[in-house]
C-alpha cells in the first residue's frame, strides 16, 4: 500500500529531525532548530502532503494511546511537564512500526 509507505518514510524522516535536530516544548521550532512532534512531522512534510501528515499524527496518538500515556493529543502530550525526548523517539517508532504493518497488508 503505497499511502502506508508514504506515511512510514513521513514518520522516519520526522524522527530523524527529533534525533538530528533536537527536541523542543511549547513551540514547533525554537531558535536552536529542534523541533517539536508535531513541528517535526509538519516540517518533514510539506502541504501537498497534509493527507499524509493527518494520518501520521493519527498513528502517533495511537502510539501514544499504546504507550499507555494518559494524554493522547500530540501537542499536549509533547509539551507535558516531564515529557523525555527519549519518550518521544519510542513513540515515533511505535508509530513507525504501526505504519509498516499497514504498508505490509
Amino acid at each position: 500500500m503505497n499511502e502506508a509507505r508514504g506515511v512510514k518514510n513521513l514518520l522516519t524522516k520526522a524522527a530523524k529531525l527529533l534525533q538530528t535536530k533536537g527536541w523542543c516544548q511549547f513551540t514547533s521550532k525554537n531558535n536552536r532548530g529542534q523541533f517539536c512532534a508535531a513541528g517535526a512531522l509538519h516540517h518533514a512534510g510539506n502541504m501537498s502532503l497534509l493527507p499524509t501528515i493527518v494520518i501520521a499524527r493519527v498513528l502517533l496518538q495511537d502510539a501514544i494511546r499504546l504507550r499507555h500515556y494518559h494524554e493522547t493529543h500530540l501537542t499536549a502530550w509533547n509539551d507535558q511537564k516531564g515529557r523525555t525526548k527519549a519518550q518521544v523517539l519510542q513513540v515515533f517508532r511505535t508509530a513507525i512500526k504501526l505504519a509498516g504493518l499497514a504498508a505490509e497488508a
